[in-house]
């Protein structure tokens, strides 16, 4: 140990010309980097992160800039890969932007004391709900996430699921998980629903446009929250990559045609063709926001074209 601390002093003094004082600094940095392991950061754990606004990432960037990391990175021991980055991730990004100009950032890690990946990911989910600047979409997202994977850990009256194994815990047994996470949130549980509805929506356009759907959960880009909800509710073959927030809207009003009109594709009535129009428009109009009228007017036209349908088919 006492030789490899002499070449590393040695490589500080070759490096930087400058007083004792800095020479030993140099040589502290240098130690504090060979002493540090890799954090390793993993893509799953990160696509959880709901992205910072511009001004709360500057804000951000200042306060290490000026006074290094004031909370401590919290990293998971992964027996096969090593320490895993959990929370902190923004902090990681701009620690290592400030190092590579040269910069020494000072920070501190704790470690997570959980049994395996799957834990990992439900504390990270818990934890980023309860950071206080999520706006409602990021939270939708997030509740609709742990939704899915508590659902998934309640597949039969046992308790018995994919996650444990055969270790039957029934503690929630007794509420569905909807209500459960309702009564925990304090919003309805269809509202808990649609967030289900919502992040599989997200992570539909996710699968083939990761920046996109980066960009819609920072508030960059805006889609009607109905639309991300009925994509998230589609189970057709067509998997589209989506370029832009326009491709989304197209691809859903294409789905909502094929779905609840039932339209036929060689129909040659003029009528039937202009309802069609009026009922596509309608409902692309719809949005969680609508009133009652809105949906009537819109069933009234599906019933009108329903019995043009009806009435062109007789005549076949």
């Amino acid at each position: 140990m006492a030789k490899t601390r002499d070449k590393l002093r040695q490589k500080a003094k070759e490096n930087i010309n400058v007083s004792a004082v800095d020479n030993n600094q140099a040589f502290d940095d240098i130690i504090s980097r060979a002493e540090r392991k890799e954090i390793i950061i993993d893509p799953i754990l990160k696509s959880f992160i709901p992205p910072l606004q511009d001004e709360e990432l500057q804000l951000l960037k200042d306060s290490i800039e000026q006074e290094g990391v004031r909370e401590d990175l919290i990293l998971w021991n992964d027996p096969e890969r090593g320490h895993v980055l959990v929370d902190g991730h923004n902090r990681m990004a701009i620690i290592k932007g400030l190092e590579s100009e040269g910069k020494t950032v000072k920070y501190g890690k704790k470690f997570l004391e959980l049994p395996d990946f799957e834990s990992v990911k439900d504390w990270m989910i818990i934890n980023q709900l309860g950071r206080r600047n999520l706006t409602n979409e990021q939270r939708s997202y997030l509740r609709g996430l742990r939704y899915e994977r508590d659902k998934k850990k309640k597949t039969n009256s046992k308790g018995v699921n994919q996650f444990n194994k055969g270790k039957v815990n029934r503690q929630n047994d007794e509420q569905p998980t909807h209500i459960k996470l309702a009564e925990e949130y304090k919003v309805s549980p269809k509202t808990i629903e649609r967030d289900a509805s919502f992040a599989k929506g997200i992570n539909f356009i996710g699968s083939s446009n990761p920046e996109l759907k980066q960009e819609i959960l920072a508030g960059k880009e805006k889609v009607k929250k109905s639309s991300l909800q009925k994509l998230g509710k589609y189970n057709g073959k067509q998997k589209p990559v989506f370029k832009s927030v326009n491709d989304i809207e197209k691809f859903v009003i294409k789905v909502d045609s094929k779905e609840v009109v039932k339209l036929t594709e060689n129909d040659n009535t003029n009528a039937f063709v202009d309802l069609k129009k009026e009922a596509m428009s309608a409902l692309s109009k719809l949005s969680d926001q609508s009133n009652a009228t809105e949906f009537d007017k819109l069933k009234t036209m599906l019933d009108s074209l329903k019995k043009e349908a009806l009435d062109i088919q007789k005549q076949k």
